[in-house]
Formats: C-alpha cells, structure tokens, sequence
C-alpha cells in the first residue's frame, strides 16, 4: 500500500423520498362504515343480573319441583321394602322401628321405619368364569336385613319421589338412621 494515496470513498447511496404515511379509507356500500361494537364490563354486569333474576323467579317460585313432579301429582303415604344384603350380624339390631331414614350426605328424611326383619345368611353365591357356586360364611357372621318404610310421597304416572328423589322397585339408596348406615335395594312396596 501507498501511503500518499487517498483512501477510496464510497459514495453515499441517495435517500429515497419520504412517503407521507396515506391511511386509505376502505371503500363501502354508498359510503357507510359498519359499525363494530364490543363488549365491556357494563355489557357483562347486565346480562349476568338479567340471568339472576330469572334464577331467582325459577327457584322462589319451584318450578323444577312442578316440572319435575308435574302438576298431577298427589300427595299420598305409602310403604316400601328395602333390603340391604351382606350386613356385619353385629348390627343386626342395629335399625329399630321407628327411626328416621335419611340419605347419606343429605338431611332429606325418606320416610319412618315401620318393620324390621333380619335373616342370618350363610352363604353367598359367587360367580365366576368357571360358573356359579355357594360359599358358605363360618358361624353365620353376616345377615340381611328388611326394612318397611313408610313415607309422604308425590304420586303421578312416573312413580313415586320424595323430593326429586324416586323411590322404584330395583333403585339403589345409601341411607342412614341414628345408628346405622348402609347400602339398600327397593325390593316392593307395601307391607
């Protein structure tokens, strides 16, 4: 390299223009915009007070009760039979005629026990791939007992309810009294 030379230079590239930003209007139908509206928290308050009100109408004035029931129901006392299979011969004694029946998890009485029977089971028949056999329990540990329970129900074409709750024959209920709490089958009605 020279040092009495000079340096080359580049030469400077020219700037473009500056464009003004133009900001086109979208052409519409005779020259009206359409109008977009969105919603806000005002919008959302109303109507979530509009469906509380109507909630509140539904539920002081029961009508899931009258839909559920309809408005043929009679009011009517009837008896049914529940069973509960396989209980510990312990709490044989447990369930005295007269107790109160409610449902487990609810405060819904369904009904006064009228009778109660026990039958000591000796055996169970259990099923297998191979087929059906009796196994027999030793000194007779475990009893079914049946109950009759009597209870004010709504009567229409549909059954029997207490409630929303429909008491049928092959119904499965988990009920409590004072003293015991288990599982049982709607077997019939009637004493």
């Amino acid at each position: 390299m020279d040092p009495n030379r000079e340096p080359k230079t580049v030469p400077e590239t020219p700037k473009a223009p500056e464009k003004k930003e133009q900001r086109k209007e979208p052409k519409y139908a005779r020259g009206a915009k359409p109008k977009v509206h969105w919603f806000n928290v005002f919008d959302i308050l109303v109507i979530l007070l509009i469906i509380g009100a109507v909630l509140v109408g539904i539920f002081r004035n029961n009508i899931f009760n009258l839909i559920r029931t309809g408005p043929d129901a009679k009011d009517e006392t009837i008896s049914y039979v529940l069973e509960f299979k396989n209980v510990d011969s312990t709490y044989k004694n447990a369930i005295a005629a007269g107790s109160k029946l409610y449902l487990v998890g609810d405060t819904l009485s369904i009904g006064t026990v009228s009778r109660v029977e026990s039958v000591e089971n000796s055996y169970e028949i259990v099923y297998t791939q191979e087929g059906a056999r009796k196994e027999y329990y030793p000194n007779n540990t475990y009893v079914d007992i049946t109950i009759v329970v009597s209870a004010d129900v709504k009567s229409q074409e549909r059954g029997y309810f207490i409630d929303d709750v429909r008491i049928a024959i092959g119904a499965s209920y988990e009920v409590k009294t004072e003293s015991f709490t288990g599982q049982a089958v709607c077997i019939g009605f009637g004493e």
